[in-house]
């Protein structure tokens, strides 16, 4: 059984040259996570600057990941 865990990365925007801040999220493995946070910092520009294409990017904090 696939256990839910918290994971957080790191968000950069426009190269990381601003904003620079993270979000955590839960899911049932990495790639799951991925996919959940992009989708979330997707939605969020579109939804704040609809007009505006802002390049984004987001990293693990593999620092505070634990090993199971």
């Amino acid at each position: 059984m696939n256990k839910m865990k918290e994971y957080k990365f790191f968000v950069y925007l426009c190269n990381g040259t601003c904003c620079d801040g993270y979000l955590t999220v839960k899911a049932k493995n990495e790639d799951d996570a991925y996919e959940k946070v992009m989708y979330m910092v997707d939605k969020r520009l579109m939804k704040a600057f609809p007009e505006l294409d802002i390049e984004y990017n987001v990293e693990l904090d593999c620092e505070n990941q634990e090993d199971e």
